[in-house]
Protein backbone atom coordinates (compact mmCIF):
# COMPACT_ATOMS: atom_id res chain seq x y z
CA UNK A 1 0.00 0.00 0.00
CA UNK A 2 1.47 3.44 -1.04
CA UNK A 3 0.95 6.31 0.81
CA UNK A 4 3.01 9.47 2.30
CA UNK A 5 4.52 9.87 5.34
CA UNK A 6 2.53 12.54 6.84
CA UNK A 7 -1.15 11.10 5.72
CA UNK A 8 0.40 7.29 7.32
CA UNK A 9 1.53 9.24 10.65
CA UNK A 10 -2.19 10.79 10.27
CA UNK A 11 -3.85 7.35 9.88
CA UNK A 12 -1.92 5.71 12.95
CA UNK A 13 -2.73 8.84 15.16
CA UNK A 14 -6.71 8.60 13.92
CA UNK A 15 -6.52 4.34 14.36
CA UNK A 16 -5.35 6.11 18.10
CA UNK A 17 -8.26 7.56 18.26
CA UNK A 18 -6.68 11.05 18.57
CA UNK A 19 -9.34 13.88 17.64
CA UNK A 20 -6.66 16.82 18.36
CA UNK A 21 -3.52 18.17 18.25
CA UNK A 22 -1.58 21.25 19.53
CA UNK A 23 0.28 23.93 17.30
CA UNK A 24 1.87 26.67 16.32
CA UNK A 25 2.90 25.70 12.20
CA UNK A 26 5.37 26.82 10.54
CA UNK A 27 6.65 26.71 6.61
CA UNK A 28 8.68 23.10 8.04
CA UNK A 29 5.28 21.47 9.42
CA UNK A 30 1.98 22.83 7.49
CA UNK A 31 2.14 19.77 5.34
CA UNK A 32 1.77 17.89 9.14
CA UNK A 33 -1.47 19.34 9.86
CA UNK A 34 -2.70 19.72 6.82
CA UNK A 35 -2.93 15.84 6.42
CA UNK A 36 -4.16 15.79 10.27
CA UNK A 37 -6.99 18.06 8.91
CA UNK A 38 -7.78 15.93 6.41
CA UNK A 39 -8.06 12.71 8.58
CA UNK A 40 -10.47 14.65 10.66
CA UNK A 41 -7.63 15.39 12.97
CA UNK A 42 -8.50 19.02 14.46
CA UNK A 43 -4.66 21.03 14.50
CA UNK A 44 -5.60 23.69 17.55
CA UNK A 45 -3.77 26.82 17.68
CA UNK A 46 -1.62 27.58 20.37
CA UNK A 47 -0.06 30.33 22.00
CA UNK A 48 3.15 29.11 22.01
CA UNK A 49 5.06 25.78 21.61
CA UNK A 50 5.61 25.27 25.16
CA UNK A 51 1.84 25.67 25.48
CA UNK A 52 1.03 23.29 22.91
CA UNK A 53 2.97 20.80 24.97
CA UNK A 54 1.24 20.96 27.81
CA UNK A 55 -2.07 21.20 26.15
CA UNK A 56 -1.48 17.91 24.37
CA UNK A 57 -0.56 16.71 28.24
CA UNK A 58 -4.05 17.96 29.49
CA UNK A 59 -5.48 16.12 26.63
CA UNK A 60 -3.50 12.76 27.55
CA UNK A 61 -4.47 13.28 31.25
CA UNK A 62 -8.07 13.13 30.51
CA UNK A 63 -8.47 10.70 27.35
CA UNK A 64 -5.74 8.31 29.37
CA UNK A 65 -3.68 7.93 26.25
CA UNK A 66 -1.27 9.97 24.58
CA UNK A 67 -1.10 13.91 23.61
CA UNK A 68 0.04 15.28 20.38
CA UNK A 69 2.17 18.60 19.40
CA UNK A 70 2.66 19.84 15.81
CA UNK A 71 5.63 22.62 15.64
CA UNK A 72 8.75 24.06 13.71
CA UNK A 73 11.96 24.01 13.58
CA UNK A 74 15.08 25.35 15.52
CA UNK A 75 13.55 27.93 18.71
CA UNK A 76 10.08 26.44 17.87
CA UNK A 77 11.14 23.17 18.64
CA UNK A 78 12.85 23.89 21.91
CA UNK A 79 10.09 26.05 23.52
CA UNK A 80 8.87 22.03 24.02
CA UNK A 81 11.49 21.24 26.18
CA UNK A 82 9.69 21.98 29.60
CA UNK A 83 6.07 20.93 28.27
CA UNK A 84 8.80 17.44 27.43
CA UNK A 85 9.96 17.32 31.25
CA UNK A 86 6.51 18.02 32.42
CA UNK A 87 5.09 15.20 30.82
CA UNK A 88 7.45 12.79 31.46
CA UNK A 89 6.23 12.40 34.80
CA UNK A 90 3.02 11.68 33.72
CA UNK A 91 0.68 10.96 30.70
CA UNK A 92 2.75 10.29 27.46
CA UNK A 93 3.69 13.28 24.67
CA UNK A 94 4.36 12.86 21.10
CA UNK A 95 5.91 16.36 19.78
CA UNK A 96 6.16 16.47 15.85
CA UNK A 97 8.83 18.58 14.79
CA UNK A 98 9.22 19.49 11.19
CA UNK A 99 12.56 20.18 10.17
CA UNK A 100 14.74 21.71 7.83
CA UNK A 101 14.83 19.63 4.67
CA UNK A 102 17.36 16.54 4.85
CA UNK A 103 19.78 18.32 1.74
CA UNK A 104 20.48 20.93 3.96
CA UNK A 105 20.08 20.60 7.61
CA UNK A 106 23.16 20.73 10.04
CA UNK A 107 24.78 21.20 7.39
CA UNK A 108 25.61 25.89 8.23
CA UNK A 109 23.24 25.89 5.19
CA UNK A 110 19.22 26.91 6.73
CA UNK A 111 18.31 29.46 9.34
CA UNK A 112 16.64 28.24 12.17
CA UNK A 113 19.10 25.06 12.40
CA UNK A 114 20.20 23.20 15.66
CA UNK A 115 21.30 20.02 16.60
CA UNK A 116 17.84 18.92 17.45
CA UNK A 117 18.86 15.38 18.28
CA UNK A 118 22.47 16.22 20.48
CA UNK A 119 19.55 19.02 22.31
CA UNK A 120 17.06 16.16 23.15
CA UNK A 121 19.07 13.46 23.86
CA UNK A 122 19.24 14.22 27.94
CA UNK A 123 15.00 15.16 27.69
CA UNK A 124 13.10 12.00 26.01
CA UNK A 125 13.08 9.70 23.17
CA UNK A 126 13.57 11.24 20.25
CA UNK A 127 13.65 9.56 15.98
CA UNK A 128 14.73 11.37 12.88
CA UNK A 129 13.27 10.54 9.20
CA UNK A 130 15.73 11.85 6.47
CA UNK A 131 15.03 8.91 4.53
CA UNK A 132 11.58 7.95 3.35
CA UNK A 133 12.60 3.86 3.44
CA UNK A 134 13.16 4.23 7.37
CA UNK A 135 9.43 5.75 8.47
CA UNK A 136 7.71 2.92 9.17
CA UNK A 137 9.54 1.47 11.30
CA UNK A 138 10.55 4.70 13.05
CA UNK A 139 6.69 5.36 13.35
CA UNK A 140 5.96 1.80 14.78
CA UNK A 141 8.96 2.08 17.21
CA UNK A 142 7.73 5.44 18.64
CA UNK A 143 3.77 4.03 19.05
CA UNK A 144 5.42 1.34 20.60
CA UNK A 145 7.23 3.77 23.17
CA UNK A 146 3.82 5.81 23.22
CA UNK A 147 1.42 2.92 23.87
CA UNK A 148 3.84 0.30 25.53
CA UNK A 149 6.19 2.01 27.33
CA UNK A 150 4.18 5.01 28.47
CA UNK A 151 7.24 6.85 27.25
CA UNK A 152 7.20 10.72 25.74
CA UNK A 153 8.84 11.35 22.66
CA UNK A 154 9.92 13.32 19.76
CA UNK A 155 9.64 12.70 15.88
CA UNK A 156 11.74 15.13 13.88
CA UNK A 157 10.91 14.95 10.50
CA UNK A 158 12.94 16.45 7.84
CA UNK A 159 10.90 19.07 5.89
CA UNK A 160 10.98 17.46 2.27
CA UNK A 161 9.89 14.46 3.61
CA UNK A 162 6.63 14.90 4.93
CA UNK A 163 5.34 14.60 1.07
CA UNK A 164 7.35 11.55 0.27
CA UNK A 165 5.33 8.10 -0.70
CA UNK A 166 6.33 5.15 1.16
CA UNK A 167 5.18 1.49 0.41
CA UNK A 168 3.98 -0.23 3.45
CA UNK A 169 4.59 -3.17 4.54
CA UNK A 170 2.28 -5.99 4.81
CA UNK A 171 0.49 -5.52 7.80
CA UNK A 172 0.33 -9.70 8.06
CA UNK A 173 3.80 -10.02 8.59
CA UNK A 174 3.76 -7.87 11.96
CA UNK A 175 3.91 -9.95 15.39
CA UNK A 176 1.47 -10.38 17.48
CA UNK A 177 1.76 -10.52 21.17
CA UNK A 178 0.64 -14.09 22.48
CA UNK A 179 -1.53 -14.59 25.56
CA UNK A 180 0.92 -14.63 28.44
CA UNK A 181 -0.10 -17.72 30.54
CA UNK A 182 0.29 -16.87 34.17
CA UNK A 183 2.89 -19.07 36.28
CA UNK A 184 0.80 -18.90 39.18
CA UNK A 185 3.59 -21.28 41.61
CA UNK A 186 6.34 -18.35 41.12
CA UNK A 187 4.21 -15.44 42.00
CA UNK A 188 3.07 -17.33 45.01
CA UNK A 189 6.21 -18.76 46.12
CA UNK A 190 7.18 -14.88 45.83
CA UNK A 191 4.37 -13.73 48.26
CA UNK A 192 5.11 -16.85 50.40
CA UNK A 193 8.58 -15.41 51.66
CA UNK A 194 6.55 -12.12 52.35
CA UNK A 195 7.00 -10.96 56.16
CA UNK A 196 4.34 -12.70 58.39
CA UNK A 197 2.85 -9.38 60.04
CA UNK A 198 -0.83 -7.92 60.88
CA UNK A 199 0.78 -4.39 60.31
CA UNK A 200 1.04 -4.04 56.30
CA UNK A 201 0.61 -0.55 54.50
CA UNK A 202 -0.46 -0.65 50.61
CA UNK A 203 1.09 2.18 48.13
CA UNK A 204 -0.77 2.38 44.96
CA UNK A 205 1.49 3.42 42.22
CA UNK A 206 1.15 5.03 39.29
CA UNK A 207 2.17 2.65 36.63
CA UNK A 208 -1.33 0.93 38.21
CA UNK A 209 -3.40 4.55 37.96
CA UNK A 210 -2.51 5.67 34.71
CA UNK A 211 -3.29 2.22 33.04
CA UNK A 212 -6.67 1.89 32.65
CA UNK A 213 -6.85 -1.76 31.97
CA UNK A 214 -4.71 -2.86 35.37
CA UNK A 215 -6.39 0.45 37.54
CA UNK A 216 -9.75 -0.99 36.82
CA UNK A 217 -8.85 -4.59 37.71
CA UNK A 218 -7.39 -2.62 41.35
CA UNK A 219 -10.56 -0.86 41.93
CA UNK A 220 -12.72 -3.82 41.65
CA UNK A 221 -10.77 -5.50 43.90
CA UNK A 222 -10.21 -3.14 46.47
CA UNK A 223 -13.56 -2.69 46.22
CA UNK A 224 -14.30 -5.97 46.60
CA UNK A 225 -12.15 -6.76 50.07
CA UNK A 226 -12.36 -3.02 51.36
CA UNK A 227 -8.61 -2.36 51.19
CA UNK A 228 -7.02 0.62 52.44
CA UNK A 229 -4.32 2.16 50.43
CA UNK A 230 -1.85 5.21 50.42
CA UNK A 231 -0.47 6.95 47.15
CA UNK A 232 2.59 9.02 46.18
CA UNK A 233 2.17 12.59 45.02
CA UNK A 234 1.46 11.50 41.62
CA UNK A 235 -1.67 9.56 43.10
CA UNK A 236 -3.51 13.18 43.42
CA UNK A 237 -4.07 13.05 39.63
CA UNK A 238 -6.23 10.30 39.95
CA UNK A 239 -9.44 9.86 41.88
CA UNK A 240 -10.72 6.43 42.65
CA UNK A 241 -14.49 6.02 42.57
CA UNK A 242 -15.88 7.20 46.09
CA UNK A 243 -11.68 6.67 46.77
CA UNK A 244 -12.93 3.37 48.15
CA UNK A 245 -9.92 2.67 50.58
CA UNK A 246 -8.63 5.82 49.85
CA UNK A 247 -6.65 7.08 52.97
CA UNK A 248 -4.10 10.15 51.77
CA UNK A 249 -1.03 11.09 49.73
CA UNK A 250 2.54 10.62 51.18
CA UNK A 251 3.65 13.14 53.39
CA UNK A 252 -0.37 14.39 54.25
CA UNK A 253 -0.98 13.76 58.12
CA UNK A 254 -3.07 10.40 57.88
CA UNK A 255 -0.98 8.85 55.65
CA UNK A 256 2.51 9.42 57.32
CA UNK A 257 0.82 8.57 60.73
CA UNK A 258 0.25 5.27 59.25
CA UNK A 259 3.26 4.63 57.71
CA UNK A 260 4.60 5.08 61.24
CA UNK A 261 2.43 2.24 62.53
CA UNK A 262 3.39 -0.02 59.85
CA UNK A 263 5.77 -2.79 60.11
CA UNK A 264 5.81 -4.00 56.38
CA UNK A 265 5.30 -1.51 53.19
CA UNK A 266 4.08 -3.04 50.04
CA UNK A 267 5.41 -0.48 46.89
CA UNK A 268 2.94 -1.24 43.87
CA UNK A 269 4.45 -0.21 40.76
CA UNK A 270 5.97 3.37 41.79
CA UNK A 271 9.62 4.00 41.43
CA UNK A 272 9.97 6.40 45.00
CA UNK A 273 12.55 8.63 45.43
CA UNK A 274 12.53 11.99 47.77
CA UNK A 275 10.81 14.42 44.80
CA UNK A 276 7.55 12.58 45.23
CA UNK A 277 7.46 11.60 49.08
CA UNK A 278 9.59 14.49 50.49
CA UNK A 279 11.93 12.89 53.43
CA UNK A 280 11.83 8.57 53.02
CA UNK A 281 14.61 7.62 54.87
CA UNK A 282 12.31 7.09 57.79
CA UNK A 283 10.28 4.63 55.64
CA UNK A 284 13.36 1.79 56.63
CA UNK A 285 13.50 2.42 60.01
CA UNK A 286 12.28 -0.30 61.25
CA UNK A 287 10.31 -1.80 58.54
CA UNK A 288 10.25 -3.94 55.93
CA UNK A 289 9.51 -3.06 52.14
CA UNK A 290 8.75 -4.84 49.18
CA UNK A 291 8.59 -3.85 45.48
CA UNK A 292 5.84 -5.05 43.59
CA UNK A 293 7.15 -4.16 39.64
CA UNK A 294 4.33 -4.39 36.92
CA UNK A 295 4.52 -1.49 34.12
CA UNK A 296 7.38 0.43 36.09
CA UNK A 297 10.64 -0.78 37.50
CA UNK A 298 13.30 0.45 39.89
CA UNK A 299 13.43 1.71 43.38
CA UNK A 300 15.59 4.67 43.01
CA UNK A 301 14.83 5.93 46.75
CA UNK A 302 14.57 3.13 48.20
CA UNK A 303 16.51 -0.65 48.58
CA UNK A 304 13.77 -3.41 48.68
CA UNK A 305 14.07 -6.15 51.12
CA UNK A 306 11.88 -8.37 48.50
CA UNK A 307 11.73 -7.23 44.97
CA UNK A 308 8.98 -8.94 42.73
CA UNK A 309 8.46 -8.48 39.15
CA UNK A 310 5.45 -9.79 37.77
CA UNK A 311 3.59 -9.63 34.00
CA UNK A 312 0.95 -6.83 33.24
CA UNK A 313 -1.27 -10.08 32.27
CA UNK A 314 -0.11 -11.64 35.71
CA UNK A 315 -1.97 -8.76 37.52
CA UNK A 316 -5.29 -9.86 38.40
CA UNK A 317 -4.57 -12.89 39.69
CA UNK A 318 -1.55 -11.82 41.56
CA UNK A 319 -2.90 -9.00 43.32
CA UNK A 320 -6.30 -10.87 44.26
CA UNK A 321 -4.15 -13.56 45.99
CA UNK A 322 -1.71 -10.37 47.56
CA UNK A 323 -4.68 -8.89 49.13
CA UNK A 324 -6.57 -12.01 50.28
CA UNK A 325 -3.40 -13.34 52.21
CA UNK A 326 -2.45 -9.99 53.71
CA UNK A 327 -3.97 -7.85 56.66
CA UNK A 328 -3.47 -4.36 55.87
CA UNK A 329 -3.78 -1.33 58.49
CA UNK A 330 -6.12 1.98 58.13
CA UNK A 331 -9.07 1.43 57.56
CA UNK A 332 -11.73 4.47 58.59
CA UNK A 333 -8.44 6.38 59.01
CA UNK A 334 -9.49 10.32 58.96
CA UNK A 335 -7.77 12.43 56.26
CA UNK A 336 -9.34 15.88 58.21
CA UNK A 337 -6.92 18.21 59.04
CA UNK A 338 -7.44 21.14 61.65
CA UNK A 339 -5.79 24.52 60.88
CA UNK A 340 -7.46 25.14 57.23
CA UNK A 341 -6.83 28.28 55.43
CA UNK A 342 -10.07 29.98 54.47
CA UNK A 343 -9.56 29.87 50.70
CA UNK A 344 -9.44 26.23 51.16
CA UNK A 345 -12.82 25.97 52.61
CA UNK A 346 -14.13 28.46 49.86
CA UNK A 347 -12.64 26.37 47.29
CA UNK A 348 -14.02 23.43 48.63
CA UNK A 349 -17.32 25.17 48.64
CA UNK A 350 -17.02 25.59 44.68
CA UNK A 351 -15.60 22.34 44.39
CA UNK A 352 -18.47 20.55 46.27
CA UNK A 353 -20.83 22.80 44.29
CA UNK A 354 -19.24 21.40 40.86
CA UNK A 355 -20.63 17.99 38.67
CA UNK A 356 -18.60 15.24 39.29
CA UNK A 357 -18.03 15.30 35.57
CA UNK A 358 -15.53 18.34 36.03
CA UNK A 359 -11.78 17.53 35.45
CA UNK A 360 -9.42 20.35 37.54
CA UNK A 361 -6.42 21.54 36.25
CA UNK A 362 -3.95 23.08 39.22
CA UNK A 363 -0.83 25.25 38.16
CA UNK A 364 2.20 25.58 41.15
CA UNK A 365 3.00 27.51 43.97
CA UNK A 366 0.96 28.56 46.96
CA UNK A 367 -2.56 27.97 44.99
CA UNK A 368 -1.49 24.05 44.02
CA UNK A 369 -1.48 23.66 47.97
CA UNK A 370 -4.74 25.23 48.60
CA UNK A 371 -6.24 23.74 45.56
CA UNK A 372 -5.29 20.42 46.10
CA UNK A 373 -6.30 20.12 50.02
CA UNK A 374 -9.25 21.17 48.75
CA UNK A 375 -9.79 18.45 45.84
CA UNK A 376 -8.30 15.79 48.54
CA UNK A 377 -11.33 16.34 50.96
CA UNK A 378 -13.81 16.84 48.38
CA UNK A 379 -12.81 13.70 46.44
CA UNK A 380 -15.28 14.27 43.42
CA UNK A 381 -12.91 15.42 40.39
CA UNK A 382 -9.88 14.05 38.17
CA UNK A 383 -6.85 16.26 38.80
CA UNK A 384 -4.39 17.27 36.35
CA UNK A 385 -1.34 18.67 37.37
CA UNK A 386 2.39 19.16 37.00
CA UNK A 387 3.67 16.34 39.66
CA UNK A 388 7.08 17.15 40.87
CA UNK A 389 8.08 19.11 38.11
CA UNK A 390 6.35 22.00 39.90
CA UNK A 391 5.99 24.11 35.94
CA UNK A 392 4.86 27.26 36.70
CA UNK A 393 2.50 28.14 33.75
CA UNK A 394 1.28 24.36 32.93
CA UNK A 395 -2.50 25.28 34.45
CA UNK A 396 -3.65 27.41 31.41
CA UNK A 397 -2.65 25.43 28.90
CA UNK A 398 -3.44 22.07 30.22
CA UNK A 399 -7.03 23.19 30.69
CA UNK A 400 -6.75 24.27 26.41
CA UNK A 401 -5.98 20.37 26.62
CA UNK A 402 -8.79 19.16 29.27
CA UNK A 403 -11.19 21.06 27.43
CA UNK A 404 -10.99 19.94 24.33
CA UNK A 405 -11.66 16.47 24.91
CA UNK A 406 -15.87 17.22 25.28
CA UNK A 407 -15.38 14.94 28.66
CA UNK A 408 -17.08 17.00 31.13
CA UNK A 409 -16.68 20.37 32.52
CA UNK A 410 -13.27 21.79 32.77
CA UNK A 411 -11.43 24.22 35.67
CA UNK A 412 -8.72 25.50 36.66
CA UNK A 413 -7.34 26.72 39.97
CA UNK A 414 -4.13 29.25 39.53
CA UNK A 415 -2.53 32.02 40.91
CA UNK A 416 -1.98 35.76 39.09
CA UNK A 417 1.57 34.82 38.43
CA UNK A 418 1.15 31.25 36.31
CA UNK A 419 -1.64 32.93 34.59
CA UNK A 420 0.09 35.75 33.68
CA UNK A 421 2.44 33.38 32.42
CA UNK A 422 -0.08 31.60 29.97
CA UNK A 423 -2.68 34.08 29.63
CA UNK A 424 -2.59 34.07 25.92
CA UNK A 425 -4.30 30.72 26.39
CA UNK A 426 -7.43 32.46 26.61
CA UNK A 427 -7.08 33.47 22.67
CA UNK A 428 -7.14 29.86 22.00
CA UNK A 429 -10.02 28.54 23.96
CA UNK A 430 -12.11 31.49 23.21
CA UNK A 431 -10.91 31.20 19.31
CA UNK A 432 -11.56 26.86 19.33
CA UNK A 433 -14.54 27.14 21.15
CA UNK A 434 -13.63 25.31 24.32
CA UNK A 435 -15.64 26.25 27.58
CA UNK A 436 -13.94 26.30 30.52
CA UNK A 437 -13.67 28.07 34.49
CA UNK A 438 -10.99 29.58 36.06
CA UNK A 439 -9.98 30.73 39.23
CA UNK A 440 -7.51 33.35 40.35
CA UNK A 441 -6.16 32.93 43.80
CA UNK A 442 -5.17 36.43 43.29
CA UNK A 443 -2.03 38.23 45.55
CA UNK A 444 -0.36 40.39 43.59
CA UNK A 445 3.07 38.85 43.98
CA UNK A 446 4.56 35.46 43.44
CA UNK A 447 3.34 34.09 46.83
CA UNK A 448 5.53 31.04 47.83
CA UNK A 449 8.58 32.94 46.47
CA UNK A 450 7.30 35.88 48.85
CA UNK A 451 6.63 33.41 51.40
CA UNK A 452 10.32 31.82 51.66
CA UNK A 453 11.94 35.71 51.53
CA UNK A 454 9.68 36.06 54.73
CA UNK A 455 10.57 32.67 56.57
CA UNK A 456 14.65 33.40 55.48
CA UNK A 457 13.86 36.78 57.11
CA UNK A 458 15.32 38.44 53.07
CA UNK A 459 13.95 41.49 51.42
CA UNK A 460 10.61 41.53 49.42
CA UNK A 461 11.86 41.26 45.68
CA UNK A 462 10.89 40.39 42.35
CA UNK A 463 7.84 39.06 43.43
CA UNK A 464 5.23 42.01 42.92
CA UNK A 465 3.01 42.08 40.23
CA UNK A 466 0.93 44.99 39.34
CA UNK A 467 -2.22 44.82 36.48
CA UNK A 468 -3.46 48.02 35.78
CA UNK A 469 -6.85 46.10 34.97
CA UNK A 470 -7.19 42.72 35.04
CA UNK A 471 -10.64 43.02 33.81
CA UNK A 472 -10.23 44.50 31.06
CA UNK A 473 -7.44 41.62 30.04
CA UNK A 474 -9.61 39.20 30.66
CA UNK A 475 -12.59 40.50 28.85
CA UNK A 476 -10.23 41.62 25.97
CA UNK A 477 -9.75 37.63 25.05
CA UNK A 478 -13.84 37.25 25.11
CA UNK A 479 -13.87 35.54 28.72
CA UNK A 480 -16.26 36.71 31.51
CA UNK A 481 -14.89 38.88 34.31
CA UNK A 482 -15.81 38.27 38.36
CA UNK A 483 -13.97 39.63 41.16
CA UNK A 484 -14.42 39.05 44.65
CA UNK A 485 -12.47 38.50 48.35
CA UNK A 486 -14.21 34.98 48.72
CA UNK A 487 -16.74 35.74 50.94
CA UNK A 488 -19.38 37.12 48.45
CA UNK A 489 -21.85 34.10 47.99
CA UNK A 490 -23.47 35.98 44.93
CA UNK A 491 -20.10 36.23 42.88
CA UNK A 492 -19.37 32.49 43.51
CA UNK A 493 -23.14 31.57 42.71
CA UNK A 494 -22.55 33.80 39.28
CA UNK A 495 -19.25 32.48 38.66
CA UNK A 496 -20.97 29.17 38.59
CA UNK A 497 -24.00 29.76 36.58
CA UNK A 498 -22.07 30.98 33.82
CA UNK A 499 -22.77 29.52 30.45
CA UNK A 500 -19.40 31.64 29.23
CA UNK A 501 -16.12 30.52 29.64
CA UNK A 502 -15.34 32.92 32.89
CA UNK A 503 -12.84 34.00 35.55
CA UNK A 504 -13.38 34.17 39.11
CA UNK A 505 -10.87 36.37 40.41
CA UNK A 506 -10.36 35.78 44.37
CA UNK A 507 -8.74 38.49 45.77
CA UNK A 508 -6.29 37.27 48.85
CA UNK A 509 -4.39 39.04 51.58
CA UNK A 510 -0.46 38.92 50.72
CA UNK A 511 -0.39 37.38 54.30
CA UNK A 512 -1.85 34.11 53.56
CA UNK A 513 1.12 31.26 53.63
CA UNK A 514 1.06 28.04 53.25
CA UNK A 515 2.95 26.18 55.60
CA UNK A 516 3.05 22.17 56.84
CA UNK A 517 0.88 21.57 58.78
CA UNK A 518 1.71 19.31 62.04
CA UNK A 519 5.75 18.07 62.46
CA UNK A 520 7.97 18.58 59.64
CA UNK A 521 7.35 15.33 59.18
CA UNK A 522 4.24 15.55 58.01
CA UNK A 523 4.85 17.88 55.38
CA UNK A 524 2.61 19.00 52.09
CA UNK A 525 2.98 17.37 48.71
CA UNK A 526 6.28 18.46 47.10
CA UNK A 527 5.85 21.26 44.67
Amino acid sequence: METTIAKYIADVLSAHNIEKVFTIPGSSCISMNNALNDKGILPVLSGSEESATHAAHGYAAITESFGCAVVSRGPAATNTITGLVTASEGYPVLVMVGDNASTVRQRNMATQDLPLEKIFDGVCDHATIVNPADAEAIITDIMDKLINQKKSCVLIVASDMWDKTILLKNSDKQSKKEGHELNSESYLTSLRELPGTDRNVLLMGSGILNNLKLRTIAEEIIKKYDVPFVVSTRGLGYAFPQRVGWVGIMAEPATNSLLYEAEHIIILDEPLETATTGAISYLQDGRKITNISVNLSGQSGLTPDYDIQIQPEEFAAFFEFLIKQTRFIGKGLSKENSNTPQIEYILEKILNKLPGNYSVCLDSGQNFFWGAHALMKTNKHRVVYSYTQATMGFGLPALVGVSSTDSGGSLLICGDGGFLMASEELATMYSAGFRGKIIILNNNMLGMIHQTQKIKKLSKLAVDIRIHDLKKVVEGYGWDYISTDGNDESAIQRFLASENNCILNIQLNQNESVYPRGSTSERLPTV
